[in-house]
């Protein structure tokens, strides 16, 4: 009955937040704590990062009504939001990293059965088209590692059962995909909760847990290989969200930026008009498919 009461009048929502430490000190401890330090909401997926010496991050701005992302931006110096990039269908898990002396935007885009790459040029709200990579990639992650560039990424088989996906690259143009008998990720971690960090000379990547539910959890491994044809790792812990709130039912992306993290968190509310919010999502999501 409970099942019933919550599919028809519970909403669940996403908002970011931020802790004051470091990744040494989350890897360490083993979580991360829950305040009063609400940043957005309705939001998720948070990156914060540097460019041209000011400090920003951006999310996922989320549609209650239709469960639709946008990028948005917020910059630090400003205290301000503003849109970054929208598009018909939903995008989501933003990232940003220099390379070369240029900085490089991606983020997930897996509805339209695509893998975009941009270089931003000269202002941080102007991007161009610098790559492409057609394959239905879920959060997906470059990292530079040894003068390779990679992607770590997975695709969907069902509804929370994932295969992952590695892609390596030179220029960040022409991709080969790695042999999936040649990747080593434990089952149930293949979707990413974050970007790749580096930590006294080896590489973390951090997972979502996605049973009972997507987004219950992250979890964080090592990566103990990592090549043009193979890719290993060891899963190490748990990193938990400790709250006093009762119902944070989700916490699935984790990034960092000096001796801060920002997250985000799932909640659950009681809400007269769920059931059509969740209609309106479903059908969205099936028009886009088309």
């Amino acid at each position: 009955m409970m099942k019933i009461i919550k599919l028809f009048f519970y909403k669940t929502s996403w908002n970011i937040s931020y802790d004051k430490k470091s990744f040494e000190k989350v890897f360490l401890d083993g979580y991360v704590e829950l305040k009063n330090n609400l940043v957005i909401k309705n939001a998720a997926d948070p990156f914060p990062f540097i460019y041209q010496d000011k400090k920003y991050f951006m999310y996922e701005k989320i549609n209650n009504f239709i469960n639709k992302g946008r990028i948005e931006l917020y910059s630090f110096e400003n205290k301000k939001n503003e849109k970054f990039l929208k598009k018909s269908f939903n995008l989501s898990f933003p990232i940003i990293f220099k390379s070369e002396n240029k900085y490089i935007f991606t983020c997930e885009m897996s509805e339209k059965n695509i893998f975009k790459i941009f270089k931003i040029e000269n202002k941080i709200n102007n991007i161009k088209e610098f790559g492409v990579v057609k394959s239905k990639l879920i959060d997906p992650v470059i990292k530079e590692i040894g003068g390779n560039y990679y992607i770590i990424s997975c695709i969907r088989i069902k509804e929370q059962d994932y295969e992952p996906v590695i892609f390596c690259s030179k220029d960040l143009k022409n991709w080969n995909r790695v042999d999936r008998n040649n990747i080593e990720i434990a089952k149930g971690s293949e979707r990413n909760a974050g970007y790749i960090i580096q930590y006294n000379d080896s590489f973390y990547r951090f997972s979502q847990i996605n049973k009972p539910n997507y987004g219950s959890g992250i979890m964080v491994s090592k990566i103990t290989n990592i090549s043009n044809n193979s890719y290993s790792e060891e899963l190490i812990k748990e990193i938990k969200l400790n709250s006093d709130l009762n119902n944070i039912n989700g916490f699935h992306t984790i990034n960092f930026i000096g001796d801060q993290c920002f997250f985000d968190y799932r909640i659950e509310n009681f809400n007269f008009f769920a059931i059509f919010y969740k209609i309106f999502g479903i059908l969205r999501k099936k028009i886009n498919n088309l």
